[in-house]
Parts: structure tokens; sequence; C-alpha cells
């Protein structure tokens, strides 16, 4: 059985069944709902009525290490949709603010290109969700 990839950007394509565990991931974590009796089928109406609805929205993942001093540990990261990089930045450090020197209080960030497109998510955090879903408003 083939599935018809859909073009994510210029770069990028998908599968449908990609693009939907994807969304499923996403939507039950972004809206808070395991354990509360909804399906994936849920998760998934709900993902797919959100990016419909935010077409304008890219994805920001901030992962951390082994420093105490980071919100959370190794092997979480923080989720933020927000237009661009340096909205999503101001959005993570007005919850989680900068250290000395104004740095991110984090490991790293990744783009949603490169976190899907250079294996980071498969790599690291394969069937984790975020810890925190940040969204701009």
């Amino acid at each position: 059985m083939g599935f018809e990839s859909k073009e994510i950007d210029s770069t990028n394509t998908m599968t449908t069944v990609e693009c939907l565990i994807i969304l499923g991931t996403l939507a039950l974590a972004f809206a808070g709902e395991q354990g509360t009796g909804k399906t994936a089928f849920d998760a998934i109406n709900y993902a797919i009525n959100y990016i419909e609805s935010h077409p304008d929205k890219k994805r920001f993942f901030y992962t951390y290490g082994s420093d105490r001093e980071y919100p959370y540990g190794a092997g979480e990261y923080v989720e933020v949709h927000a237009k661009d990089a340096q909205t999503a930045n101001k959005i993570y450090s007005d919850q989680y603010p900068n250290r000395p020197g104004n740095i991110l209080n984090c490991a790293f960030v990744y783009t949603e290109d490169q976190w899907i497109g250079e294996g980071i998510r498969d790599k690291y955090y394969k069937d984790k969700l975020p810890a925190v879903v940040m969204e701009e408003n």
C-alpha cells in the first residue's frame, strides 16, 4: 500500500502517514490529553485543525544536557511554535530566563528541519513527548 508524499516546504517531503504520526504526537502533547480517554484519532483531528488555522507557525525545539541549572534534564525537550526563531527564543526566555551573558537557558535549539531532517528526534527523542509546548499568541 503506497502513501502519497506531501510537500512540507521546498526541501522536505513526508508521507501522509509520517505527517499523521507527528500530528498525533504533537496534538497529544499540546492538548495535554494523555490518560483522559482521548484517542489518537481525536489527537490527529485536533492537530490537523490547529495546523490549518495556524499556517504561519514554525516549530522550534529546545534541548538540555546534564547541567542542573537547566529547567529540564538530558533527554527532555521543550517545543515552541512561533513565526520565526527570534520570536520563539523570546517566548522561551520569558518562561525560562536567560543565563548570564544573555545566553538561552538550554543546551541546543533546533528548527523543525534540523529536528526531523537531521534525525535529532529519532536518534535522541524517539517516542518522547515534549515536556512543555509553548505557543505564540
